[in-house]
């Protein structure tokens, strides 16, 4: 399976010149952690995430007005605050490479670019552990199946034998642990 199967599209993006608060209401509108950033021409120049919005908030203990807050954060623009240099993927990698990238980058998302450099899509972990119709791919075979590709170093019990590996990260007393503490989700 490919990322262009499993991304967000068309993307949700913003320019330079986005106000701090604007970026940050559309993220909470649609329920997003990150924003790619795109010139004129639409190419990627950056990424923001909810996280860099909220450092640059100021302190709820401040001594400054309200009206004194509202105006210093209508100057500030994402493009004083984005992260320029964004590891990117393309739409026809395959998903277990791109879930590598982010975890070795400890990143939950990424900008998908084709090969114009245009943003077609972003691609986050929820996406990755997500079908398209939206139940969640809690099932042991599946899990298995990303564990070993993820972390090909480390030993996994086969499904269907969970309850005999009691490593102290593996303990488990019941068949299929995962989907059973994953099911009410």
């Amino acid at each position: 399976m490919f990322v262009h199967h499993r991304m967000s599209s068309p993307p949700v993006t913003i320019t330079p010149d986005t106000p701090f608060q604007d970026a940050l209401k559309l993220m909470r509108d649609h329920q997003f952690r990150r924003l790619p950033v795109v010139n004129k021409k639409g190419k990627l120049v950056g990424i923001v995430s909810e996280r860099d919005l909220l450092h640059a908030a100021p302190s709820p203990a401040t001594s400054l007005s309200i009206w004194e807050l509202h105006y210093l954060l209508s100057k500030i623009q994402v493009q004083k605050i984005m992260t320029k240099d964004v590891i990117t993927t393309a739409p026809g990698t395959p998903i277990e490479k791109a879930a590598r990238l982010m975890v070795a980058n400890k990143i939950g998302g990424l900008p998908v670019v084709d090969e114009q450099g245009d943003v077609v899509g972003v691609i986050t972990e929820t996406d990755i552990f997500t079908i398209k119709e939206r139940r969640p791919l809690w099932q042991p075979e599946f899990l298995f199946h990303w564990m070993v590709r993820l972390w090909p170093s480390r030993r996994f019990p086969a499904p269907g034998h969970w309850g005999g590996d009691c490593r102290p990260s593996l303990c488990f007393s019941t068949p299929f642990p995962f989907y059973q503490r994953f099911k009410n989700i």
